[in-house]
């Protein structure tokens, strides 16, 4: 199994998650687990809280999911100040402002990007500002107050919309539209 940890870093990575796969893929996953116990592990059904404390105590954050249409995950993370290396296609690009030094397109490349930043102290500052930075896009506030412009150009649109209809006229005919 290629990791950051195989490249000589002391890592632990904590999946954090329901465990709600059945069948062959859960033993897959057991098995896995059960290799790599000396740096994985597995924090299944946990409370919020616990959630909030791994989080906070957290550097970096990896995300798995290709084409993923938002990432919440990724976006609390990096809300509690982690750098966070994401697949370069989906929502998540988005939440970490396109940064290319932290987005894979192969596991590969994920280690690869992750060992660079593992080495370089001035990187790792820099991804963590830039994530601080990009934060700011994600809060509570800032996505109220995105729904409340949408809404309002939304508003608008219908208003000019129906002023329109109400100049030209809105009847039908047996052959389509009919303008007054």
């Amino acid at each position: 199994m290629l990791s950051a940890a195989s490249c000589g870093h002391a890592l632990l990575l904590i999946i954090i998650g329901v465990w709600d796969c059945l069948g062959a893929y859960r033993r897959h996953l057991r098995r896995v687990l059960e290799c790599h116990r000396d740096w994985v592990r597995l924090a299944q059904d946990i409370s919020r809280e616990e959630v909030v404390c791994l989080l906070e105590a957290s550097r970096y954050g990896l995300h798995g999911m290709v084409g993923e249409q938002f990432g919440m995950a990724v976006a609390e993370m990096q809300r509690a100040g982690c750098i966070f290396f994401v697949p370069h296609m989906g929502g998540p690009v988005e939440i970490v402002g396109h940064e290319p030094r932290v987005l894979y397109a192969s596991v590969e490349e994920a280690v690869t990007k992750m060992d660079a930043v593992l080495r370089d102290p001035g990187l790792q500052m820099d991804l963590y500002h830039q994530a601080l930075r990009q934060r700011e896009l994600f809060t509570t506030e800032a996505l109220c107050a995105r729904c409340r412009r949408v809404s309002a150009s939304l508003c608008r649109h219908q208003r000019a919309r129906s002023t329109s209809h109400a100049r030209y006229g809105r009847g039908r005919t047996g052959k389509g539209f009919q303008r007054g």
